[in-house]
């Protein structure tokens, strides 16, 4: 899913945020889609549901022309990207098998009624992120930390844990104990603002894809 200023070309300029390199290195057959919204002059819609509906539709297609597992479909994107993704994993549990969010928001899209369904869920937000920050409102339970809890509760821990964020160069990617094996919450936490391409020092590797391959290939 593009992010705000791209489109759905972004995405296939952009190798899917770099998962089709993984693809093709690794000699998995996977089909990637761009898909690109009705926008009411934002990436994606913020006051209905069309690009839900568009959305289902896309998928029922997909399933009744092309010859696709059902059972491993994933979403991912950054910033408005990731917004709409994570709007998606709250009523298409049924459907996707994961997602991964780089640096979402659960404010200023619209937000289905949460279905409150398992869900592997992986997310990433920068400690100095300014647009779609860790914590933007702790009475309104916005933020990136609260899409994270949202999913670790919909998957089973009732307990909610306190989430480690980075203090230091070197990012931080926490699984949560006590979820079921198939329905892990991840959440990677690094110093930095609103991006989604991040390397550790001394690496040339942006761990943000290089994570995201690896917990989409455990399904």
């Amino acid at each position: 899913m593009h992010m705000m200023g791209g489109h759905m070309q972004t995405m296939v300029d952009q190798n899917f945020y770099g998962l089709k390199t993984y693809a093709e290195r690794e000699d998995v057959p996977v089909i990637f889609v761009a898909p690109e919204g009705y926008t009411d002059r934002s990436p994606w819609r913020g006051r209905d549901d069309k690009d839900h509906i568009f959305f289902a539709d896309m998928l029922n297609l997909f399933k009744d022309k092309l010859s696709i597992d059902t059972s491993r479909v994933f979403c991912c994107g950054f910033s408005f990207g990731a917004m709409i993704t994570y709007a998606l994993s709250l009523n298409f549990q049924k459907d996707l098998r994961a997602v991964a969010c780089y640096a979402p928001a659960n404010w200023n899209i619209y937000l289905p009624e949460n279905k409150h369904e398992p869900l592997a869920f992986y997310s990433t937000t920068g400690t100095e992120d300014g647009l779609c920050k860790y914590i933007n409102s702790d009475e309104l339970k916005e933020g990136g930390k609260y899409c994270v809890l949202t999913h670790i509760e919909d998957n089973g821990l009732k307990q909610l844990p306190e989430i480690p964020v980075a203090t230091t160069s070197t990012h931080i990617t926490t699984e949560f104990e006590g979820l079921p094996e198939a329905y892990p919450v991840l959440f990677g936490s690094f110093v930095g603002g609103h991006t989604d391409n991040v390397k550790d020092p001394g690496s040339e590797v942006n761990w943000i894809a290089k994570e995201t391959w690896d917990f989409f290939m455990r399904f």
